[in-house]
């Protein structure tokens, strides 16, 4: 008999997609079924009035759910019919779960004795999280500083780099002398982008830097003079972002750490693929895969060794500390599947 697994996420980038097929992937030989109640982040006022209702409950009323809930329910009656014919299933696993309502997740808790969820930012930047975190019976966070341990069911993960096969072979992806960067738009992260582009830029390494620009930041693309391809109406999905990494010499990244000091999917890839990583992310020398020759930190290694650090030779990483940070150990340590090596946070937390 199959057992269940409940799985929620807001779409976005075709990432759900990716991790629905790397469950199936990684759970094969234990014959899973997924209930999947994922559903579309884009969303739009119907009026006038919805806005200004919005605005006035969360300026005034500091209730932050009507817009949570209004969202939700352009999709609730398809998300409802699909659990009518389930009475319990066996996990239940909500990735971002503050994009569900509260009174949805109190009735999915009455479905399973085995409630997940896994918040993949900062829990300051969603602070509607924090009243939801007691329906679970295991919350995961990948940001150290979110751990409370007077939170009994409070606990640390990273994000993963996906093991799908189709992922793991690299021997046929040609190899760019390239530094690849893509991001979305955000003022402090812009300017640190355009300061390593100029810092950078007689080093002989292609700079491909991608930036996805929101319709009202068009005048932007206009003034950079940085060689910055902004991405406007184009989407890249997050499979062709992972080929485009693949075949990179070395992957840039610049964490916004005024929302969170956790590890990203560039690092993990950079792991995966044994490409160099240059980061803005100081935290990351406390975890077990760093190696200063792997791993160029912004603002803390010296910018004069930049060049003999993009064409050093990486060093390998041992296999059993990358495999911890594979998909296929991430589903396993999160819904408490054995066999896997536990995720744990640095030591100096």
């Amino acid at each position: 008999m199959k057992k269940t697994i409940l799985f929620g996420y807001p779409e976005d980038y075709y990432i759900s997609e990716l991790i629905r097929e790397n469950i199936r992937y990684s759970l094969a030989g234990e014959k899973y079924e997924i209930i999947d109640i994922a559903f579309s982040k884009k969303f739009k006022y119907k009026n006038f009035g919805q806005r200004l209702n919005n605005f006035l409950r969360k300026t005034f009323l500091r209730d932050k759910t009507y817009k949570v809930n209004l969202k939700f329910s352009i999709h609730e009656k398809e998300i409802s019919y699909k659990l009518k014919k389930f009475t319990e299933v066996d996990y239940i696993f909500l990735i971002r779960p503050d994009v569900y309502p509260e009174y949805f997740i109190k009735k999915l808790r009455q479905l399973s004795k085995k409630m997940i969820a896994y918040q993949w930012d900062g829990l300051n930047r969603f602070p509607l999280t924090y009243k939801i975190i007691h329906y679970f019976d295991r919350f995961f966070v990948f940001d150290p500083k979110d751990i409370d341990h007077s939170c009994k069911n409070l606990f640390f993960i990273t994000n993963f780099y996906f093991d799908l096969p189709r992922f793991l072979d690299i021997k046929d992806i040609p190899q760019k002398n390239e530094l690849y960067y893509i991001g979305t738009f955000d003022k402090r992260r812009i300017k640190e982008t355009e300061q390593f582009i100029y810092k950078t830029k007689d080093i002989p390494i292609n700079k491909n830097v991608l930036i996805r620009l929101p319709k009202h930041r068009l005048n932007y693309a206009k003034k950079s003079t940085y060689g910055i391809q902004f991405l406007m109406n184009e989407i890249v999905s997050f499979e062709k972002n992972i080929q485009m990494a693949k075949s990179a010499k070395v992957l840039l990244e610049f964490v916004n750490i005024s929302f969170h000091k956790g590890l990203t999917f560039r690092a993990l890839e950079a792991l995966c693929f044994d490409k160099k990583l240059i980061t803005n992310n100081p935290e990351i020398v406390h975890y077990d895969f760093y190696k200063k020759e792997n791993i160029f930190i912004i603002g803390q290694d010296d910018d004069l060794q930049l060049e003999n650090f993009i064409n050093s030779s990486y060093v390998a990483i041992a296999p059993s500390i990358k495999e911890k940070y594979s998909f296929t150990n991430w589903i396993k340590y999160i819904l408490d599947i054995p066999p896997y090596s536990p995720i744990t946070p640095p030591t100096i937390y």
